[in-house]
C-alpha cells in the first residue's frame, strides 16, 4: 500500500449534501462541493504565518438560478393541464422537467445535481469556470472574480440552456392552434429536446491563437448538442456567448452520465450512458470547424438491467486503456488494447458497498464507498487479463457515524480529503444537524517538504498543497518546516524556485518559532534576508530583460522609470550589508554588476511624485518612510486602485506590467494575480479625478541625483569601510562615498520595517 491517511481537520459547512461524487479539484488548485442548496467552492489561502491549526481555505458560495426550460417553450402547462386526462396530469406533476412552473405545485428550490469544472485557461488564460446542472434542468456556467472591495465571487455568465433553447425555436411552430392532446404532445417533445440531463468538458484546444473548448449536452431524447466557448479575458457584466456545433442523434434514451477523453487536438471518444444503464461511445471530431463530426457510435455495455451508471472515467497505463464505469456498487474495469480492441473486463465490489467517490493515477485507482471503506485497486495486465491487487486504506478515525459523498486528492496527493454527511439518530444534534463535514488527511508517506525540495518546474505554483500540508504538520508537531533540507546551503547556485520555497520555508519558521518548547539549533537564514536575496534575483531579472529588449524597441517612461528605483534599490541593499549578511558568494555579486552597469548609463525621465509627501519617487520607499502601495514587479507606486492583487501575500502589480508580462504571476508566490473588476461607475469617476490631482502637484526638490552614474566595478576602502563604487570617473568618488555613508547607517532591521510598511 502506497498510502497512508493521518487526519489533520475535520470542519463543517452549512446545510446537508445528498449526492454522491458531490466534490472536484481544478487544475488550477479549487474544488467545489455540492450541497443540497448550491455550491461551495473553496481553494488554498497561501498562508504560512497564520498559527491555526486546522486547514486553512478561501470559502465561497453560489446558488444557481430558478431559470427552468419548460417556462421557456412557448407553451403555457399552466393554460391546458385542467382538460388532460388524469394519467397524463399525474405524469406532468410527476417529472420536474414538465412541472417545474406549474402552479398547483410545491414550488422548487434551485440546486445544483451535477458540477464540474472547466478546463485550465478558459477564463484570463489561466483560470478554470465552474459549470452546473441544476435540479431544474438549467446548464449554467459561473466565473470567479475579484471586485473594487477585493471581494471573491462567483457570477452567472452563461446559460447553454438558453442557448440550446434560442437554437430550437425555428423548428417551432404555433402550439395555439393544436388541439389539447397535440399540445400536450408537443409540449413534452420540445422539452425533451432542449433539456440537459448531463454534460462534460472537453480538452482544452487552440483555435486561431485562442483558447476555446467544448460542452457535450446530453437530452432527454437521447440527443446530444455541442457548444464552444472561446477564451475571454472576464469584464464584469460579460456573458459569454456559447457557439453552436451541431446535434446529434444518438442510440440511447435519456442521457444521464457522461465522459469526454481525448485522441487528438481537435478530436476524441465521447462516452455516454442512459437511465436503463447502457454504455456508448462515439468518436467526435472537427471541434474547431463549424460542426463537429460524429461517427462510430459503438456499444460495448449493452444488457439492460435499469442501474444507472453513476461514474465514468479513463485511465490510461503503459500501452493500456481502461474504461471504469461505477454502478452502484460494483466498478467495472474494461481494459483496450493500443489497436482500441476489448480484451478483458473486471467487475471490482467495496464491501459491497455503494461507491461514492473514485479517482485514478497511474495503475492504481482509489475507491471510496459509502459507508467511507477506503480501497486501493492497483491494476496489472497479464497475458491479456486484469488483474487487481486491493488494499484497504485505514482512515483511523470513525467514520461509521457519517455516510460519505465523495474525496479528492490534492495536485501533489500531499492531502486526501473526504467529504461526508451524519446519518444515525445519534450524530443528529443541534451542533452537527444539516452540515457538511469535511476531513482533510495528509498521506505520511508524502513528506511535503522532499517534495517542495525537488521541485523541478520553474514555479511552485502546484505545490501550495505542500506548504499548507506542512504548515499544519509543524504546528501540530511542533517542529522547524526546515528539517530534512541539507544543513548547509550554498545560495549562489539556488535557482528561482529554491530560492522562492525557502523564504516561504524561513517565514513558516518564524511563525512556529514560539511554538517549539525547545529549541536545539536554528539553521535557517532570517526570512528578512532571504526575502532581500529572492528580490535581488526578481530585479536583476527584470532588468536584463528590459534592458535587452531596449535594444530593438524603446522603453517607455513607466518602464525606465522602474529601471531607476530599482537599480537604486539594488545600491541600498548593497550599502546596508544584505550581501554580506546574507553570506551570499561571487554569483549574486556579478548579475548585480552586470545589470548596474549598464543601468547607470541611461538617462532616465523626471521621477513621479509621491500623493502623500509630495517628494519626488526615486527609491522603494519614501524618505521619510510612510506607508504606500509599490508593484511588486517594478515598484513603481501604485495610488488608486491596483490591477491586480496577489490572492496569496496580497502584493499588488500596476496595469502597466501588462505591457511586458503575458501573464501576470505573483513574482513571490508564483500564482496568477487577480485581477480587480471595478464595476461602480462612481469609483471609476473618482479615480480618474484623483488621478488628475495628482499630475498636477507641484514637483518637490528632491536630494542629490545618483541615477546618472557612469559603470565600473570598484571597491574602496576607508576607516575600515567595505565600499562598492559603480564609477569610472575618480571626482565623483567622494561624492558617492558620502551617498554610501548614509546608507550604510541603514541596518537590516530598519529594512524589515519599511518593507512591512
Amino acid at each position: 500500500m502506497n498510502v497512508q491517511l493521518k487526519l489533520l481537520d475535520h470542519f463543517k459547512l452549512s446545510d446537508s449534501v445528498s449526492l454522491n461524487f458531490a466534490c472536484g479539484y481544478s487544475e488550477d488548485n479549487r474544488f467545489f462541493i455540492i450541497n443540497d442548496i448550491g455550491v461551495y467552492v473553496l481553494g488554498f489561502t497561501g498562508s504560512v504565518t497564520d498559527e491555526s491549526p486546522g486547514f486553512l481555505c478561501t470559502k465561497h458560495f453560489f446558488q444557481p438560478s430558478p431559470f427552468t426550460p419548460c417556462s421557456h417553450v412557448e407553451i403555457d402547462l399552466n393554460s391546458f393541464h385542467n382538460e388532460l386526462s388524469k394519467e397524463d396530469v399525474y405524469e406532468m406533476a410527476m417529472k420536474t422537467e414538465y412541472s417545474a412552473t406549474l402552479k398547483y405545485t410545491k414550488a422548487i428550490e434551485p440546486a445544483a445535481t451535477y458540477a464540474e469544472w472547466s478546463p485550465k485557461g478558459l477564463l484570463n488564460k489561466h483560470e478554470c469556470l465552474i459549470a452546473v446542472l441544476t435540479n431544474m434542468f438549467s446548464l449554467e456556467i459561473y466565473a470567479r472574480i475579484l471586485n473594487e472591495r477585493e471581494e471573491i465571487q462567483y457570477i452567472f455568465v452563461s446559460n447553454i440552456t438558453e442557448a440550446i433553447i434560442h437554437a430550437q425555436k425555428h423548428n417551432w411552430k404555433d402550439a395555439n392552434r393544436f388541439g389539447i392532446v397535440t399540445k400536450s404532445e408537443e409540449y413534452k417533445r420540445r422539452i425533451d429536446s432542449v433539456t440537459p440531463t448531463a454534460f462534460t468538458w472537453s480538452h482544452l484546444f487552440r483555435i486561431n491563437n485562442e483558447n476555446s473548448a467544448v460542452i457535450f449536452c446530453g437530452h432527454i431524447n437521447g440527443d446530444i448538442t455541442v457548444w464552444r466557448i472561446h477564451n475571454e479575458d472576464f469584464k464584469v457584466g460579460l456573458i459569454l456567448i456559447p457557439t453552436f456545433l451541431g446535434r446529434y442523434r444518438t442510440r440511447l434514451k435519456r442521457i444521464s452520465t457522461m465522459f469526454w477523453q481525448h485522441n487528438s487536438h481537435y478530436g476524441g471518444a465521447l462516452f455516454i450512458s442512459d437511465l436503463d444503464g447502457k454504455l456508448n461511445a462515439i468518436h467526435v471530431s472537427n471541434l474547431n470547424d463549424t460542426l463537429a463530426c460524429f461517427n462510430a457510435e459503438e456499444s460495448f455495455l449493452t444488457r439492460c438491467d435499469k442501474m444507472k451508471i453513476d461514474k465514468i472515467s479513463v485511465m490510461r497505463h503503459k500501452n493500456y486503456t481502461f474504461v471504469l464505469v461505477v454502478k452502484q456498487r460494483m466498478l467495472s474495469i474494461y481494459g483496450f488494447d493500443a489497436d482500441g480492441e476489448l480484451f478483458d473486463c473486471r467487475s471490482e465490489y467495496i464491501e459491497d458497498y455503494y461507491i461514492t467517490g473514485l479517482y485514478h493515477v497511474d495503475d492504481k485507482i482509489f475507491v471510496l464507498s459509502l459507508p467511507g471503506i477506503f480501497a486501493e485497486l492497483r491494476l496489472e495486465v497479464n497475458q491479456k487479463k486484469i488483474t487487481v491487487k486491493k488494499s484497504l486504506i485505514s482512515l483511523k478515525n470513525d467514520m461509521m457515524k457519517y455516510r460519505t459523498h465523495g474525496f479528492f486528492f490534492s495536485k501533489n496527493m500531499v492531502l486526501c480529503t473526504i467529504i461526508a454527511y451524519p446519518w444515525d439518530l445519534q450524530s443528529f444534534t443541534k451542533s452537527s444537524r444539516n452540515h457538511v463535514s469535511i476531513f482533510v488527511y495528509h498521506d505520511v508517506l508524502k513528506k511535503p517538504i522532499d517534495i517542495l525540495w525537488h521541485n523541478e518546474e520553474d514555479s511552485i505554483m502546484d505545490y501550495w498543497d505542500c506548504f499548507e500540508a506542512l504548515r499544519m504538520l509543524c504546528i501540530k508537531e511542533k517542529r522547524f518546516p526546515w528539517l530534512g533540507l541539507p544543513s548547509h546551503l550554498n545560495y549562489d547556485t539556488l535557482s528561482l524556485t529554491q530560492l522562492k520555497t525557502l523564504r516561504l520555508i524561513a517565514k513558516l519558521s518564524e511563525m512556529v518559532f514560539n511554538l517549539i518548547p525547545y529549541i536545539k539549533s536554528y539553521t535557517m537564514k532570517p526570512y528578512i534576508l532571504v526575502h532581500y536575496l529572492l528580490e535581488i534575483q526578481l530585479i536583476v531579472k527584470r532588468m536584463s530583460r528590459l534592458l535587452h529588449r531596449s535594444k530593438t524597441k524603446r522603453l517607455t517612461d513607466f518602464q525606465m522609470r522602474s529601471i531607476s528605483i530599482q537599480n537604486f534599490h539594488l545600491k541600498e541593499l548593497i550599502a546596508g550589508d544584505v550581501l554580506a549578511k546574507a553570506n551570499v558568494g561571487k554569483t549574486f555579486v556579478e548579475d548585480i554588476a552586470s545589470a548596474m552597469r549598464i543601468a547607470n548609463e541611461l538617462e532616465y525621465p523626471e521621477p513621479l511624485v509621491c500623493a502623500w509627501c509630495g517628494d519626488k519617487v526615486f527609491a522603494a520607499t519614501c524618505l521619510p518612510p510612510h506607508s504606500d502601495s509599490r508593484c511588486c514587479f517594478t515598484m513603481m507606486p501604485v495610488f488608486i486602485i491596483p490591477e491586480y492583487k496577489c490572492p496569496y501575500c496580497k502584493s499588488t502589480a500596476h496595469k502597466n506590467v501588462e505591457e511586458e508580462l503575458s501573464e501576470v504571476v505573483c513574482p513571490y508566490c508564483d500564482v496568477f494575480m487577480d485581477k480587480l473588476h471595478v464595476n461602480d461607475d462612481g469609483i471609476k469617476r473618482n479615480c480618474e479625478r484623483f488621478q488628475r490631482t495628482l499630475s498636477e502637484l507641484k514637483l518637490s526638490d528632491c536630494f542629490e541625483d545618483c541615477l546618472q552614474e557612469t559603470t565600473s566595478l570598484e571597491e574602496i576602502e576607508d576607516n575600515t569601510t567595505d565600499y562598492v563604487i559603480f564609477s569610472d570617473d575618480e571626482e565623483e568618488i567622494d561624492t558617492i562615498r558620502k551617498l554610501y555613508e548614509r546608507f550604510s547607517s541603514i541596518q537590516v532591521n530598519e529594512l524589515r520595517q519599511n518593507d512591512s510598511d
